[in-house]
Protein backbone atom coordinates (compact mmCIF):
# COMPACT_ATOMS: atom_id res chain seq x y z
CA UNK A 1 0.00 0.00 0.00
CA UNK A 2 1.13 3.58 -0.03
CA UNK A 3 1.91 4.32 -3.98
CA UNK A 4 0.65 1.76 -5.71
CA UNK A 5 1.58 1.90 -10.17
CA UNK A 6 -1.27 0.88 -11.97
CA UNK A 7 -1.64 -0.29 -15.77
CA UNK A 8 -2.52 2.01 -18.01
CA UNK A 9 -5.96 1.77 -18.08
CA UNK A 10 -8.57 0.33 -21.04
CA UNK A 11 -11.83 0.70 -19.97
CA UNK A 12 -13.74 2.84 -17.12
CA UNK A 13 -12.94 5.76 -15.17
CA UNK A 14 -9.55 4.82 -14.57
CA UNK A 15 -8.95 4.56 -18.19
CA UNK A 16 -10.67 7.92 -18.70
CA UNK A 17 -8.95 9.79 -15.76
CA UNK A 18 -5.93 8.99 -17.10
CA UNK A 19 -6.32 10.28 -19.91
CA UNK A 20 -8.06 13.45 -19.14
CA UNK A 21 -4.77 14.11 -16.60
CA UNK A 22 -2.70 13.59 -19.98
CA UNK A 23 -4.11 15.25 -22.23
CA UNK A 24 -7.35 17.78 -21.20
CA UNK A 25 -6.59 18.27 -17.00
CA UNK A 26 -8.76 21.74 -17.51
CA UNK A 27 -11.88 19.40 -18.30
CA UNK A 28 -11.52 18.64 -14.50
CA UNK A 29 -11.38 21.87 -13.01
CA UNK A 30 -14.43 22.36 -10.80
CA UNK A 31 -16.61 25.76 -11.57
CA UNK A 32 -15.40 27.45 -8.56
CA UNK A 33 -11.71 26.84 -9.16
CA UNK A 34 -9.79 29.56 -11.09
CA UNK A 35 -6.33 28.87 -11.15
CA UNK A 36 -5.02 26.10 -12.75
CA UNK A 37 -5.06 22.29 -10.92
CA UNK A 38 -1.04 20.98 -10.66
CA UNK A 39 -2.26 17.12 -11.12
CA UNK A 40 -0.20 14.99 -9.07
CA UNK A 41 -1.56 11.92 -9.93
CA UNK A 42 -2.13 9.36 -11.56
CA UNK A 43 0.45 10.75 -13.90
CA UNK A 44 2.20 8.31 -17.05
CA UNK A 45 5.75 9.21 -15.39
CA UNK A 46 4.88 8.48 -12.14
CA UNK A 47 3.47 4.82 -13.52
CA UNK A 48 0.03 6.15 -13.48
CA UNK A 49 0.52 5.50 -9.48
CA UNK A 50 -2.51 5.98 -7.03
CA UNK A 51 -1.96 6.70 -3.36
CA UNK A 52 -3.17 6.02 -0.11
CA UNK A 53 -2.48 5.58 3.45
CA UNK A 54 0.15 8.10 4.75
CA UNK A 55 1.72 8.07 1.16
CA UNK A 56 -1.38 10.81 0.07
CA UNK A 57 -0.24 13.13 2.63
CA UNK A 58 3.23 12.93 1.62
CA UNK A 59 2.72 13.74 -2.11
CA UNK A 60 0.48 16.37 -1.35
CA UNK A 61 3.02 17.81 0.86
CA UNK A 62 0.84 17.61 4.50
CA UNK A 63 3.85 15.78 6.30
CA UNK A 64 2.72 18.11 9.08
CA UNK A 65 -0.12 16.09 9.80
CA UNK A 66 0.33 12.96 9.73
CA UNK A 67 0.99 12.35 13.51
CA UNK A 68 -2.78 13.13 13.52
CA UNK A 69 -3.56 11.29 10.39
CA UNK A 70 -2.56 8.04 12.13
CA UNK A 71 -4.82 8.94 14.94
CA UNK A 72 -7.44 9.18 13.15
CA UNK A 73 -7.59 6.90 10.54
CA UNK A 74 -5.78 3.33 10.13
CA UNK A 75 -2.82 3.17 7.96
CA UNK A 76 -4.54 1.09 5.02
CA UNK A 77 -6.66 4.63 4.37
CA UNK A 78 -8.99 5.26 1.29
CA UNK A 79 -7.01 4.60 -2.32
CA UNK A 80 -7.41 7.73 -3.85
CA UNK A 81 -8.29 7.98 -8.07
CA UNK A 82 -6.20 11.27 -8.06
CA UNK A 83 -4.57 14.21 -6.27
CA UNK A 84 -3.85 17.36 -7.43
CA UNK A 85 -2.65 20.97 -5.88
CA UNK A 86 -3.51 24.40 -6.67
CA UNK A 87 -1.45 27.31 -4.68
CA UNK A 88 -2.44 26.55 -0.86
CA UNK A 89 -4.76 24.36 -2.09
CA UNK A 90 -5.69 20.37 -2.37
CA UNK A 91 -7.88 18.28 -4.31
CA UNK A 92 -9.06 14.69 -3.32
CA UNK A 93 -10.43 13.10 -6.21
CA UNK A 94 -12.80 10.33 -6.54
CA UNK A 95 -13.75 9.36 -9.78
CA UNK A 96 -16.57 7.18 -11.55
CA UNK A 97 -18.11 6.15 -14.76
CA UNK A 98 -20.89 4.07 -14.04
CA UNK A 99 -23.26 4.08 -10.99
CA UNK A 100 -22.64 0.97 -10.04
CA UNK A 101 -19.42 2.17 -8.66
CA UNK A 102 -21.41 4.64 -6.62
CA UNK A 103 -23.31 2.42 -4.57
CA UNK A 104 -19.93 0.75 -2.65
CA UNK A 105 -20.50 -2.00 0.13
CA UNK A 106 -19.76 -1.81 4.08
CA UNK A 107 -15.99 -1.59 5.55
CA UNK A 108 -14.15 -4.12 4.96
CA UNK A 109 -11.62 -3.75 7.71
CA UNK A 110 -11.50 -6.61 10.01
CA UNK A 111 -9.48 -5.49 12.95
CA UNK A 112 -10.88 -4.72 15.87
CA UNK A 113 -8.85 -1.91 16.23
CA UNK A 114 -9.48 -0.51 12.49
CA UNK A 115 -13.16 -0.81 12.96
CA UNK A 116 -13.37 1.38 15.99
CA UNK A 117 -10.67 4.21 14.87
CA UNK A 118 -13.00 3.98 11.80
CA UNK A 119 -16.08 4.05 13.36
CA UNK A 120 -15.05 6.85 15.59
CA UNK A 121 -13.81 9.07 12.69
CA UNK A 122 -17.18 8.12 10.42
CA UNK A 123 -19.28 9.29 14.13
CA UNK A 124 -16.87 12.65 14.44
CA UNK A 125 -17.67 13.54 10.50
CA UNK A 126 -21.32 12.57 10.88
CA UNK A 127 -21.82 14.52 14.23
CA UNK A 128 -19.96 18.12 12.47
CA UNK A 129 -21.98 17.59 9.36
CA UNK A 130 -25.65 16.90 11.69
CA UNK A 131 -26.64 14.20 9.73
CA UNK A 132 -29.87 12.67 11.12
CA UNK A 133 -31.96 9.11 11.05
CA UNK A 134 -28.77 7.02 12.58
CA UNK A 135 -27.47 5.60 9.25
CA UNK A 136 -24.38 3.35 9.76
CA UNK A 137 -22.20 5.36 7.93
CA UNK A 138 -19.60 2.08 8.13
CA UNK A 139 -22.39 -0.06 6.07
CA UNK A 140 -24.48 2.11 3.56
CA UNK A 141 -22.25 4.29 0.56
CA UNK A 142 -18.74 3.42 2.48
CA UNK A 143 -16.65 4.62 -0.10
CA UNK A 144 -18.61 8.09 -0.07
CA UNK A 145 -18.49 8.24 4.00
CA UNK A 146 -14.66 7.31 4.19
CA UNK A 147 -14.08 9.92 1.26
CA UNK A 148 -16.33 12.76 3.18
CA UNK A 149 -14.33 11.40 6.94
CA UNK A 150 -10.97 12.34 4.51
CA UNK A 151 -12.09 15.77 3.88
CA UNK A 152 -13.59 16.59 8.01
CA UNK A 153 -10.01 15.41 8.82
CA UNK A 154 -7.64 17.94 6.50
CA UNK A 155 -10.29 20.68 6.97
CA UNK A 156 -10.14 20.22 10.98
CA UNK A 157 -6.03 20.51 11.02
CA UNK A 158 -6.55 23.41 8.77
CA UNK A 159 -5.83 22.25 5.41
CA UNK A 160 -7.53 24.40 2.44
CA UNK A 161 -8.68 20.75 1.23
CA UNK A 162 -11.50 19.88 -1.48
CA UNK A 163 -13.30 16.65 -2.66
CA UNK A 164 -14.29 16.74 -6.69
CA UNK A 165 -16.53 14.16 -7.23
CA UNK A 166 -15.40 13.17 -11.29
CA UNK A 167 -18.42 11.75 -12.71
CA UNK A 168 -17.98 10.97 -16.63
CA UNK A 169 -20.47 11.13 -18.74
CA UNK A 170 -21.09 9.00 -21.82
CA UNK A 171 -19.41 5.90 -21.34
CA UNK A 172 -21.69 3.64 -22.78
CA UNK A 173 -19.38 0.56 -22.63
CA UNK A 174 -19.69 0.60 -18.91
CA UNK A 175 -23.20 1.71 -19.32
CA UNK A 176 -22.65 5.17 -17.53
CA UNK A 177 -25.02 8.33 -17.36
CA UNK A 178 -25.25 10.27 -19.95
CA UNK A 179 -26.56 13.61 -18.18
CA UNK A 180 -25.55 14.98 -15.23
CA UNK A 181 -29.19 14.75 -13.51
CA UNK A 182 -28.36 10.89 -13.12
CA UNK A 183 -25.06 11.62 -11.19
CA UNK A 184 -26.67 14.00 -9.44
CA UNK A 185 -29.81 11.05 -8.86
CA UNK A 186 -27.31 8.77 -6.99
CA UNK A 187 -25.83 11.90 -4.83
CA UNK A 188 -29.23 13.25 -3.54
CA UNK A 189 -30.18 9.39 -3.33
CA UNK A 190 -26.96 8.52 -0.84
CA UNK A 191 -27.56 12.22 0.96
CA UNK A 192 -30.67 11.02 1.91
CA UNK A 193 -29.55 7.49 3.75
CA UNK A 194 -26.53 9.00 5.46
CA UNK A 195 -29.11 11.48 6.83
CA UNK A 196 -27.57 14.49 5.72
CA UNK A 197 -28.86 17.79 5.06
CA UNK A 198 -28.76 19.58 1.95
CA UNK A 199 -25.89 22.28 3.24
CA UNK A 200 -24.25 20.39 6.16
CA UNK A 201 -20.39 21.65 7.28
CA UNK A 202 -18.58 19.99 4.49
CA UNK A 203 -20.53 20.67 1.40
CA UNK A 204 -19.28 24.00 0.68
CA UNK A 205 -15.67 21.84 -0.21
CA UNK A 206 -17.33 18.68 -2.19
CA UNK A 207 -17.31 19.52 -5.91
CA UNK A 208 -18.80 17.75 -8.66
CA UNK A 209 -17.51 17.48 -12.33
CA UNK A 210 -19.30 15.87 -15.13
CA UNK A 211 -16.53 15.27 -18.10
CA UNK A 212 -18.14 14.25 -21.55
CA UNK A 213 -15.91 10.85 -22.67
CA UNK A 214 -16.82 11.97 -26.12
CA UNK A 215 -14.68 15.17 -25.61
CA UNK A 216 -11.71 13.20 -24.67
CA UNK A 217 -11.81 10.76 -27.71
CA UNK A 218 -11.28 13.77 -29.87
Amino acid sequence: MGRIPQEKGVRGSQKWLQVAVDEKPDILKPESQRTPIRWLSPLREDAYAEYSGSAFLDRLGLERVKEAMAAFWPERGAVWDGLGIANERVFLVEAKSHIREFFSGHCGASSAESRKRIRNALDETSRACHASGGADWMEFFYQYTNRMAHLYFLRREGVDARLVNVCFLNDTEMGGPREPAEWKAAFDTARYVLGLPVRHALSRYIDYVYPDIDLLQK
